[in-house]
């Protein structure tokens, strides 16, 4: 078990949008995030995952073209 963070960045590295922490169970997720305000742009997403019980965290960052 664990919490995910996941936040948005723009182009010149500003966090444009923070998803509030939510617990997970192992396994795959799916997740949504509005986007609406947002122009069409190259975004970065950050997924932080920091597991309760040893507090190791992990984290990735993923390039994202949105197109409206």
């Amino acid at each position: 078990a664990g919490i995910i963070e996941i936040k948005v960045f723009d182009i010149l590295g500003r966090e444009v949008v923070r998803a509030d922490p939510f617990p997970v169970e192992p396994g795959f997720r799916n997740f949504r995030i509005n986007l609406n305000r947002l122009s069409s742009s190259i975004y970065f997403t950050k997924i932080s995952y920091s597991r309760t019980r040893d507090k190791n965290k992990s984290e990735d960052i993923v390039k994202m073209t949105l197109i409206k």
